[in-house]
């Protein structure tokens, strides 16, 4: 079975081996909250850096990929403690579970879009910020 190139790049934790994946012109979109836009190298990458830093300790697994022609559909989930912050999301080594899937368009190889799907809930409740309901 093939795996994605975009999870193993994300598990070497290097950000420019990730932004490598993108056109130079790709988009990252996230629709979770708060949704976010982010077009080119350098605001993916920032982006990237920023949560590799706040979860040093992270892994990336893939739980299903499926190609079909210049589309990807991949479903992960990402685990680690938040050991610094990231954005208004303290640091204090708070152990996260998240899912998410991303959906990718490719062009010559690289991504030209990239949406990206995960529950913002689930990340605060991680982060103890939220409590789960009985």
């Amino acid at each position: 079975m093939p795996t994605s190139r975009l999870i193993d790049a994300w598990n070497t934790k290097d950000p420019a081996r990730v932004v490598a994946l993108y056109a130079p012109d790709g988009v990252r979109h996230q629709f979770a909250y708060p949704e976010t836009h982010l077009e080119g190298h350098d605001a993916i990458g920032q982006m990237v850096a920023a949560l590799m830093h706040s979860t040093p300790n992270f892994a990336l697994t893939e739980r299903s990929f499926i190609s079909a022609g210049n589309r990807q559909a991949i479903q992960w989930a990402w685990d680690g403690n938040i050991e610094n912050d990231l954005g208004d999301l303290p640091g204090h080594g708070q152990e996260v579970h998240l899912n998410g899937t991303s959906v990718v368009e490719l062009s010559d190889g690289l991504i030209t879009l990239e949406n990206v799907y995960w529950d913002t809930a689930t990340l605060l409740i991680g982060a103890g910020l939220l409590t789960a309901g009985a």
